[in-house]
């Protein structure tokens, strides 16, 4: 094993059974040579920032895993592979790496083995993993084990010089012995795949004899001159040859292959110059590569199917994944094999479609979207990656034989401050609305944390939350969900925690405490002194939250939806739009940490994706759980990750994602203007709302997502577009109900025309004096009181009014 300085800068990640899969080259899949090195997996650590903390390798330690290897060489079989074996001129049989559990055993004991010599354990969150092992068809067994070995690691430039000092050492040794290894071919495939990476991202990924992808060799024989003078000179390989393109019964397999590696050339033909999105692209690129030759051959006779796979920390179901992998050969496999011979081959289509459109998407820079393949993957076996616990908002409305149009949330602002619960006034608001006809009713904001309100009047959890201890509180809240529920209309409700936007005075904290966020950034209401003095006063720079703050806002975020399934509500939805706190871990303005809840965008989400797992464990199975989210400009810096964090959402099992837009400091729907719309036409119907071209391209990357889109939609021929283009399954309606709260009847009533079928409210009036002050959310605030106070005049049984101007 190598022992130079050289490595002292390459890293070791923790070690995890969840992130392993070798990939081991059938023999039945490839054709070997003297000069033709056939690829099963290799170890790459790779970084997507450098970070001094990381533990360093160490010569002790390349030593210790050295041993390590042997003592469990010695105790674990080799395995050849059953199929048919790969034989070299010398008629040697090569030896294939061992199976998955051994590899585990390998990397276990050599854990073991260092806390053992008091070696510091690695962090898991940093645990990024393959092995790749070398096979050649001459080779040492000793210098074979010396390759195997080889950690190759992509890090900082500086460890990548040290590797390549680490390489041309190893390739020392190899000469000092006279051992020569086969090179591939300068004018293969993969050879210039390798050569165009590493022009393409600058030097910084070090690839030596990096096989990503091998899917020409494995689906329609081996391609490089060397495999083919080999044929040539082998009758018996070139009728294997011909037995496995045989085996792609349909040409669709192959054609998709080819596809695949097209695009993949393409993508690093991209002109793009930002060092982090490369390495992300690269690293999601190779959590796919790395597992397609095992996965190609567990599906069986060159059927591409991808799995997918997240090494975030705090992403949930890796066990499923990997558990749907180890299935695939004894469940699936067996299912299909008849089908080979059969004209039922579109299940098999599937699989390579569904392969493709991942590529594809990856390749958009959805780095993360796994989703169409794990529907095609589960509607042909009925295997789940995600667990069926819960039943999901359409689901809901189906039960309850509901429309699609949501009573959106709206602020009420009629609790009382002295205890934070329902009262009478909310009972007889959401009894009209469950009146209206409406397929969902959503609350509005119901805080987490009463010492951090978003106003003094909004209604609040116990803390910490027992059915026993907290029964009277309890039965208010039943009430609550009943006055919403009692004509069969399901009922969810609105967590929240403002962070930042917590204003002074608003919540049971004194009044020198401030307000918390992710990191200490002050909101920006606008420019000049005055703006400034207001923010001072009501809104002072907050307090980063630590790890621990962190924690209790979780369980608190549990507590509450714990609270609201015990009243019988149908769901919950986390509000991670408008600027509120779970918008300000997933928004990269105000989340500036250098932890494991900051720095990326999958690392920004951790917070979400932390309350949802837990919240997922804590209620029942039919409780649906949902995540209000905020859209972004096509041409933002931020709508990538918007995107990718979509996926991660989607990934941990969330029933319905509703999309909205605007903060404090940039309220695009609280400060929507009709008097500036063009009339209503049958082109412009279906751009009525405000978010729909960001829910059009969240469809087209999820598109098995339930969307509900809210904002701007006061007609019907504009919901109907909406529905129609399938740009989400649910309509989201909040100020107009405000003002009609059976608006949802006339909406469905075939017998009203189109024309005659809408509420459209013009601007609400914003006082004189609030018109002076050069506040960024003066409009937003006084469209938010005008609807607060007729959601107040509905609770009184007043009639209610239509702004007039």
């Amino acid at each position: 094993m190598l022992g130079s300085n050289a490595l002292a800068d390459l890293h070791f990640p923790p070690i995890s059974s969840t992130m392993l899969v070798p990939e081991i080259c059938n023999a039945k899949d490839a054709t070997s040579s003297a000069k033709c090195p056939a690829v099963e997996s290799q170890r790459i650590c790779m970084d997507s920032e450098p970070d001094s903390s990381r533990i360093s390798v160490t010569d002790e330690r390349l030593n210790l895993a050295h041993q390590t290897v042997t003592d469990v060489e010695k105790t674990t079989t080799t395995k050849q592979i059953p199929l048919r074996q790969i034989k070299n001129p010398k008629k040697r049989k090569v030896q294939q790496l061992v199976d998955d559990s051994d590899i585990d055993i390998f990397l276990g004991q050599e854990t073991l083995k260092c806390k053992a010599h008091g070696l510091p354990a690695p962090e898991e969150s940093y645990y990024n993993l393959a092995i790749q092992e070398w096979s050649f068809a001459i080779m040492d067994d000793r210098v074979r084990k010396t390759a195997q070995r080889l950690l190759l690691g992509i890090a900082s430039p500086q460890a990548i010089t040290n590797l390549q000092a680490a390489v041309q050492s190893w390739h020392a040794r190899a000469d000092a012995q006279s051992l020569r290894l086969p090179e591939p071919d300068s004018k293969s495939e993969t050879f210039l795949f390798i050569e165009k990476i590493n022009q393409e991202i600058g030097g910084l990924l070090l690839l030596r004899r990096f096989y990503i992808l091998r899917l020409f060799e494995m689906c329609g024989g081996c391609d490089t001159p060397s495999c083919s003078g080999f044929v040539q000179e082998n009758p018996e390989g070139s009728m294997a040859t011909e037995k496995r393109k045989g085996n792609l019964r349909n040409k669709a397999e192959l054609e998709v292959a080819e596809h695949m590696m097209k695009e993949v050339f393409a993508h690093f033909h991209r002109e793009t110059r930002d060092y982090e999105e490369k390495l992300r692209a690269a690293k999601c690129f190779r959590k796919i590569g790395r597992r397609l030759h095992a996965i190609s051959r567990r599906f069986g006779k060159g059927v591409l199917a991808v799995i997918p796979f997240h090494e975030s920390p705090g992403q949930p179901n890796l066990e499923v994944t990997d558990n749907m992998l180890e299935r695939l050969p004894e469940k699936v496999l067996s299912e299909l094999i008849d089908m080979l011979d059969t004209n039922q081959g579109d299940i098999l289509r599937k699989f390579s479609a569904a392969a493709l459109k991942i590529v594809e998407s990856m390749l958009n820079r959805s780095l993360y979207s796994c989703d169409t393949f794990i529907l095609e993957y589960s509607s042909a076996t009925h295997i789940s990656r995600l667990p069926k616990n819960s039943s999901g908002l359409l689901a809901l409305l189906r039960d309850a034989d509901k429309g699609m149009q949501a009573s959106a949330a709206m602020a009420e602002q009629m609790a009382k401050p002295s205890d934070h619960t329902p009262n009478d006034s909310f009972f007889q608001v959401y009894s009209r609305w469950a009146e209206g006809g409406w397929g969902s009713i959503l609350t509005g904001n119901v805080q987490v944390d009463a010492d951090y309100l978003g106003g003094p009047n909004d209604l609040a959890p116990p803390r910490d939350y027992n059915a026993e201890k907290d029964a009277s509180v309890l039965e208010q809240w039943k009430k609550y969900a009943d006055a919403c529920q009692k004509h069969g209309t399901p009922a969810i409700v609105q967590l929240c925690h403002p962070g930042r936007q917590s204003s002074l005075g608003a919540g049971d904290r004194s009044l020198f405490t401030p307000t918390i966020a992710p990191s200490p950034i002050p909101l920006n209401i606008g420019d000049g002194i005055i703006p400034t003095l207001i923010r001072m006063l009501v809104f002072p720079t907050p307090r980063e939250m630590t790890v621990v703050d962190i924690e209790r806002v979780t369980r608190q975020f549990v507590d509450a939806a714990r609270l609201m399934a015990d009243a019988g509500f149908s769901g919950i939805e986390f509000h991670g739009a408008h600027g509120y706190l779970i918008d300000q871990f997933l928004s990269p303005k105000t989340n500036q940490r250098t932890d494991a809840y900051g720095g990326t965008p999958e690392r920004r989400a951790k917070f979400l994706l932390d309350i949802i797992v837990q919240t997922r464990k804590a209620v029942p199975s039919n409780f649906c759980i949902g995540i209000k989210l905020n859209s972004a400009d096509h041409d933002s810096s931020y709508f990538e990750d918007v995107m990718t964090q979509i996926g991660l959402v989607v990934a941990a099992g969330i029933d319905f994602i509703e999309i909205s837009g605007g903060t404090y400091e940039t309220p695009k729907m609280m400060d929507y203007d009709l008097n500036k719309q063009q009339p209503i036409s049958s082109r412009t119907a279906a751009r009525e709302a405000f978010f729909l071209d960001f829910s059009r391209e969240a469809r087209k990357r999820y598109p098995n997502l339930v969307l509900m889109l809210t904002g701007g939609f006061r007609t019907r021929q504009g919901a109907e577009a909406a529905l129609k283009e399938n740009a989400c399954d649910l309509i989201g309606i909040g100020r107009p109900a405000c003002i009609d709260p059976k608006l949802a009847h006339l909406i469905l009533d075939d017998g009203i025309k189109d024309e005659d079928a809408q509420l459209a409210l013009k601007k609400a009036p914003v006082p004189f004096l609030l018109k002076l002050l050069p506040v960024r959310v003066q409009n937003a605030g006084a469209e938010t009181l005008y609807y607060v106070a007729q959601i107040q005049r509905i609770a009184k049984g007043l009639a209610t009014f239509a702004p007039a101007i």
